[in-house]
């Protein structure tokens, strides 16, 4: 062998086992058998591949390695080729973890195959120790797997500083034959205080059950109390398909949670059968703010739950699809919140596995302040009980725009003690019991942009009799916004009780037959009695052909009973005549 003056390069060799490996002769290494460039080379009889280099160029051409940068690592160094040994691919992930961090961080990089872990690695090293961060990277999701049965990370860093910890391009499949426990748990001593960049970052990670009926993970992925998290085009799955109870389904404690963490994020992720899909709680006060969920596909028993104890601000959950058994969102003392262009569902409980005591929410706020929920659309299946916005008592500033409302009992509901609620357009919607529950009376606000509204009309004449009062029929109507009823047939028309509406306007036209005798009189009443401060319209019969009302706000409640009521003096029976001068119309307005 020539061995000329020149840098120190570092390759690592594949071969099929650790045994030591002699090199005799110039251009023995060829490009063709060079793995990963990154890597050592074992040479005249070093063992194990770890601590041999090879000074020179004239065996290697620099195009094909690069010089060795410490920390940087394959599961290949430690004779774990991807070929599924438990014992080899367990110890190699161990002795891995434990190199990148005695070399200040780094990239750990697990080539295609298949890989047997056994064993978590736990560790509690400081973040000050570690300044470059570790990065574990494979593949592809189809090119790298891991099969694991324990877990793969339980770090607890104490302190506060700084770290980069990430994982991707690759796939995890759980093992145990039931709970695998916590697949990737990192978490450190306190909050860091802000600046830029993620403490974590989780990148197209695909994790599934190896058996598709009964494996599944306490948590997937635990990352709490860290800076700006970030989780983005994962897939996680728990058990499912036939013969799979929703309970088995439900099992666990979160796919992501980012509890005391500051800033979370989940992007574009996909996950089906947990317990709940993301949580993040905050027990400390002050503790982390904020929570960004954007378009993410969620089937779940709660598909997101965020709590804070001292109501910290922030928290916007966007896009993506909610398809859950129990709940779709459950904010719990949060602040300035949006939820928005999200599709709710409700899971379709499996046969035998209902609950009738518990109805599905769609959307649960629980004292709670200055959240906008718009443009969501909610899609009715089996659940009687549905209700798609659920405000309790303690909320402040809630406020609805631009919803499509799909529920077997209420769009929303209002509990008594919620202050300042705003429905600001009309609850449209479909296959609704009743539009709104309120029971908190005048601090529900509606605005609709489209108010409930109703309008009649005669298709025939009505005979009056002589100094007679007498409700007027209207034997055609249309309502908008509904959920007005009618009865006499249109002699009555009732005020919804589910809709907020707290006043109304009346307007009526009401044409006569032709008589010069007497006076034509006008007015509306509100349950049988005159409403207090208007004066019937009267007029003289002479040269009369038709008498019109618009009223003033008229205060009512849900349930209150509207009608259109005339008198006349001819002297005889007289008709009221129909066509398109002949209609009423009843409005709510806002005061």
């Amino acid at each position: 062998v020539t061995i000329n003056p020149g840098p120190t390069y570092s390759v690592e060799v594949r071969s099929p086992s650790s045994a030591p490996t002699n090199l005799t002769g110039t251009n023995l290494i060829s490009p063709n058998i060079v793995d990963t460039p990154t890597f050592n080379l074992s040479a005249q009889g070093a063992q194990n591949f770890r601590d041999a280099t090879l000074t020179g160029t004239s065996l290697l051409s620099p195009a094909v390695i690069r010089p060795y940068t410490p920390g940087d690592i394959t599961m290949g160094r430690y004779g774990a080729v991807g070929m599924g040994s438990t014992a080899v691919d367990t110890q190699a992930w161990l002795d891995a973890w434990e190199d990148v961090i005695a070399a200040d961080g780094g990239t750990i990089t697990l080539p295609p195959g298949v890989f047997l872990i056994e064993e978590p690695f736990v560790s509690t090293t400081a973040l000050s120790d570690i300044t470059r961060g570790v990065t574990v990277k494979g593949q592809g999701q189809r090119g790298t797997t891991i099969e694991q049965n324990a877990g793969l990370l339980a770090w607890n860093l104490p302190g506060s500083g700084t770290i980069r910890l990430e994982m991707s391009d690759l796939q995890i499949l759980m093992a145990a034959g039931g709970n695998n426990g916590d697949i990737f748990s990192v978490s450190r001593g306190a909050v860091p205080g802000v600046r830029r960049g993620h403490d974590v970052l989780i990148d197209r990670v695909d994790v599934r059950p190896k058996d598709r009926t009964v494996d599944y993970a306490n948590r997937v992925f635990a990352i709490n109390k860290m800076y700006f998290p970030l989780v983005r085009q994962c897939q996680i799955s728990g058990p499912y398909g036939p013969g799979v109870s929703t309970a088995t389904q439900q099992q666990g404690t979160a796919a992501l949670d980012f509890d005391e963490s500051y800033g979370p994020r989940a992007e574009n992720c996909g996950i089906r059968s947990a317990a709940t899909g993301i949580r993040f709680v905050v027990e400390s006060d002050p503790g982390g703010e904020g929570g960004t969920f954007f378009n993410n596909v969620i089937d779940a028993g709660t598909g997101i739950y965020m709590e804070s104890a001292g109501q910290e601000p922030g928290g916007n959950i966007r896009g993506g699809h909610l398809n859950c058994a129990n709940m779709g969102i459950h904010l719990v003392n949060k602040l300035g919140c949006t939820i928005n262009d999200i599709l709710f569902y409700n899971e379709e409980i499996a046969e035998g596995d209902e609950d009738p005591t518990v109805g599905y929410l769609d959307i649960n706020l629980d004292q709670c302040r200055d959240v906008v929920i718009d443009g969501n659309r909610f899609r009715f299946r089996t659940d009687p009980d549905r209700v798609n916005i659920d405000i309790g008592g303690n909320c402040n500033n809630i406020r609805m725009l631009g919803n499509y409302h799909s529920a077997g009992l209420y769009a929303v509901r209002v509990a008594a003690g919620a202050e300042k609620v705003y429905l600001l357009d009309p609850l449209l919607g479909t296959n609704i019991d009743q539009l709104l529950e309120n029971a908190a009376g005048d601090e529900v606000t509606v605005r609709h942009m489209h108010p409930p509204r109703i309008t009649g009309r005669r298709t025939g004449v009505q005979t009056i009799s002589n100094a007679t009062d007498t409700r007027v029929g209207f034997q055609v109507y249309e309502q908008e916004v509904g959920n007005w009823s009618v009865s006499g047939p249109g002699n009555t028309f009732t005020v919804p009780t589910r809709q907020g509406v707290r006043h109304v306007r009346c307007t009526a036209n009401i044409p006569w037959a032709s008589n010069s005798t007497g006076e034509r009189a006008l007015w509306v009443t509100v349950n049988g009695a005159d409403v207090p401060g208007m004066a019937r319209i009267t007029r003289s019969a002479s040269g009369l052909s038709q008498l019109n009302i618009t009223t003033g706000s008229i205060a009512v409640d849900g349930g209150d009973e509207i009608r259109f009521e005339v008198r006349q003096t001819s002297g005889a029976d007289l008709d009221i005549t129909f066509g398109d001068d002949m209609w009423c119309e009843i409005v709510a307005v806002q005061v």
